[in-house]
């Protein structure tokens, strides 16, 4: 996919989407935070199977999710 298609499909995706929640994985937790209401909602969970399998409850429905994930170490 080129970077135009990209674009296209970003701004798609930007004018379809109401709900966004990010959420930023460190090796030990990752956090999870979104907007509703006016409000921000976070919560930190632990990165293990158990967090992961917690997440999906605190997530609102219709979301979608932007992930950051930790830089390599070089």
């Amino acid at each position: 996919m080129n970077l135009k298609e990209q674009l296209l499909k970003i701004n798609w995706v930007m004018t379809k989407v109401k709900k966004f929640t990010g959420i930023d994985v460190s090796k030990k937790s990752f956090d999870v935070a979104y907007r509703e209401n006016g409000k921000v909602r976070t919560k930190k969970f632990t990165n293990t199977a158990e967090g992961m399998a917690s997440c999906p409850e605190f997530l609102p429905c219709e979301t979608q999710c932007i992930i950051a994930r930790p830089a390599p170490i070089l």
